[in-house]
């Protein structure tokens, strides 16, 4: 399901760089496709990004790595003054969306000694907001300065 994804973001990308006709609609798509593409890697280490670890460097290893490696280069096909704020934007309402639609449909454990008796289903943990760090490297993208120099500083700012 990822690669599936990941080819969806690059023949979105095909059309986007092809022609001026559609942008508008395949700048769209291509948010929805990168913003559940983030979705899916973000469940990969959903296990290190829970809310118990974030007192661990691993966490913030994960989450910059994450952020630095897809954000940077899904806005920047994107095209847009906000990409990697959309596509941010969009992983929050895919996940916090699926949260709190989830909650609405009964169930009933039916396995093992139930120490907590539950009624509904349980949604995962808050979305990490990755909207403000896309915030700022979206306004260091807008500097026509070296692609290095735009590199280290979001390092800083990630990392530090």
């Amino acid at each position: 399901m990822l690669f599936l994804q990941f080819g969806a973001c690059v023949s979105i990308s095909k059309y986007l760089n092809a022609s001026d006709k559609h942008k508008k609609i395949l700048q769209l798509l291509f948010i929805i496709a990168a913003s559940s593409l983030v979705c899916m890697f973000c469940t990969l280490g959903i296990e290190y990004l829970d809310s118990r670890n974030m007192r661990l460097a691993l966490f913030y290893k994960i989450s910059a790595g994450l952020l630095l490696l897809l954000l940077p280069s899904l806005g920047r096909e994107l095209q847009m003054k906000w990409g990697m704020t959309l596509i941010s934007l969009g992983y929050f309402i895919i996940l916090a969306g699926s949260n709190w639609i989830v909650q609405l449909f009964p169930a009933e454990p039916k396995l093992g000694p139930i120490l907590n008796h539950i009624t509904h289903f349980q949604g995962l943990a808050f979305p990490m907001l990755f909207i403000f760090p896309a915030m700022f490297m979206d306004m260091l993208m807008r500097y026509k300065t070296n692609d290095w120099v735009k590199a280290c500083s979001w390092r800083l700012f990630l990392l530090h």
